[in-house]
């Protein structure tokens, strides 16, 4: 099945650059008659004017990527719909919360025994404890800031706020507006499908709306009659979509629950992460043992950690002995 995916991918991307090509030429070719110097040059001049329009669809995406840097605003206005950008996965909820609980654990017996203040570790264990049981609704994924905000306010690493007085420059306010509005729209397209392609060529339909349009002005009634008016609708449709209805939080549920990675490690993980996070446990467990403190905790951890790294991706059953493992585990900062 990856071998089959890989080979769709590869005709994929042939079929960008194929369907790239082909649609300069069939412009370069519809349009080749208001080009007095290539009129009479037929398929090299379509293919000139091809050519022509090819770079200055370049040119503007140059300008789009390096000047406008508009894929800035575009993943902000992407991952402000992202919710698992807000709250946890379910692999984050199966390796990183049993880790963070050892460390925490390690942290209070060292503290209590060095007779240091642990407010904040204990506040951490309470945010963590809510934290991990946020769900991809509405109202969790509004309170990840504020809880975010509460703690840092609390517990400040410094005492200027300089960085939070900051406003956001007039410019960035309207790119991020701007790539918001296309979001929407490109959802509601999506969502209208065939009907909305139609409707997007409206200069078709003057002929119908409107029979005594000439040629001259069919393009005036079709932007004003039809596209702009169409246009607005689409926006309104879209802030609904978008605002009240948030159909895109459970569009990215169902998209994650068929993400391989959102059960178990990605790569990256086993090559950095997991040997960083067990030297740091080694070296906690025996810390606690020398110390005399109770190591029971964080030898669950272990135990835990090594049979969930275990699980792999391409097995369909680890996929769900990853969720039966986690349940296992139970809720550990409820035993504080």
């Amino acid at each position: 099945m990856k071998w089959i995916m890989k080979q769709y991918w590869r005709v994929s991307e042939m079929r960008v650059l194929a369907s790239l090509a082909l649609g300069t030429l069939v412009i370069g070719k519809l349009y080749l008659s208001y080009v007095p110097i290539l009129r009479d040059r037929e398929l090299v001049g379509a293919i000139t004017l091809g050519m022509i329009l090819f770079f200055a669809f370049l040119g503007l995406g140059w300008i789009y990527d390096t000047r406008l840097r508009m894929w800035s605003p575009k993943t902000q206005a992407i991952v402000e719909r992202q919710a698992y950008y807000h709250v946890p996965l379910i692999s984050t909820i199966a390796f990183e919360y049993p880790f963070l609980y050892a460390v925490i654990q390690t942290l209070k017996g060292l503290s209590d025994i060095s007779e240091i203040d642990g407010g904040s570790i204990e506040h951490l264990a309470k945010l963590l404890h809510e934290y991990f049981s946020l769900k991809p609704n509405r109202t969790d994924i509004d309170r990840t800031i504020e809880m975010g905000e509460a703690f840092l306010e609390q517990h400040p690493f410094a005492t200027s706020q300089h960085s939070a007085d900051k406003s956001i420059p007039i410019s960035s306010r309207i790119k991020l507006g701007w790539e918001t509005q296309i979001l929407r729209l490109t959802w509601i397209q999506s969502l209208t499908g065939l009907v909305q392609d139609v409707l997007i060529f409206g200069i078709l339909y003057v002929f119908v709306l409107f029979p005594d349009a000439t040629e001259s002005n069919v393009l005036i009634y079709a932007t004003l009659g039809i596209s702009l008016p169409l246009l607005f609708v689409l926006v309104i449709f879209g802030w609904i979509y978008d605002k009240k209805l948030r159909v895109w939080s459970a569009d990215l549920t169902v998209r994650i629950e068929r993400n391989p990675y959102s059960y178990v490690l990605e790569p990256a993980l086993h090559a950095f992460t997991i040997p960083f996070f067990y030297a740091l446990l080694e070296v906690f467990f025996k810390s606690l043992r020398n110390l005399g403190l109770d190591t029971q905790g964080i030898e669950k951890v272990i135990k835990f950690l090594d049979e969930y790294t275990k699980l792999q991706s391409s097995r369909s059953q680890d996929l769900e002995a990853a969720v039966k493992l986690r349940s296992s585990l139970g809720t550990l900062f409820q035993e504080e």
